[in-house]
């Protein structure tokens, strides 16, 4: 019980202390970011959005405490943004019990080791499902978004039926119903 994680080792808590105890990098901003570089979790990152500056940091994944590759556009140089959190990973995982039983729980349906901690009751044990669903968000593997650069794929044409009399009629204004209409706008 003092180590849920079965993996975690010696060596995975001297790496976790020493991440913890190290210096924060200088902020970096977004576009600086390279996926050909390696960047270390808690990576402090500016974003620019409509003129405003916030703080975004490197996520951390799995027990990697040291620099790793962050996925990304090799063209473009492009760090994709599933790479990035909201929160300062130093804080949310500075308890090293904390951030091996997050672990535990999203291993759990996979790993006979952690079947323990599998169908947690939300409301029997409300914060082991609350750290369930922090390490969804911050650990848990993220998906790639859909590139938003370009122009939209045009949808795929459908046959359309015609228009029948009674839908032409439906569409019409009904009777006694008159539009005033300017004939001559800005005089």
């Amino acid at each position: 019980m003092e180590a849920p994680c079965p993996w975690w080792s010696a060596t995975d808590a001297r790496a976790h202390r020493a991440w913890l105890d190290g210096p924060v990098p200088e902020a970096v901003a977004y576009e600086d970011l390279d996926p050909c570089m390696q960047w270390q979790a808690g990576q402090p990152v500016l974003l620019r959005t409509g003129g405003h500056q916030h703080f975004a940091y490197v996520r951390l994944r799995g027990f990697a405490f040291g620099p790793r590759w962050l996925a990304g556009s090799i063209q473009e140089r492009r760090v994709s943004p599933a790479e990035l959190t909201l929160r300062d990973p130093r804080q949310v995982w500075a308890n090293s019990y904390e951030l091996q039983l997050a672990q535990a729980l999203l291993s759990a349906e996979g790993d006979d080791r952690c079947a323990w901690l599998r169908d947690i009751d939300e409301e029997a044990e409300p914060e082991l499902f609350d750290l369930l669903l922090l390490a969804r968000e911050e650990l848990a593997y993220r998906p790639d978004p859909a590139p938003t650069t370009g122009p939209a794929p045009a949808p795929e044409p459908k046959p359309r039926r015609g228009w029948t009399r009674a839908e032409i009629e439906a569409l019409r204004q009904p009777e006694g119903v008159v539009e005033p209409l300017d004939l001559a706008p800005g005089r």
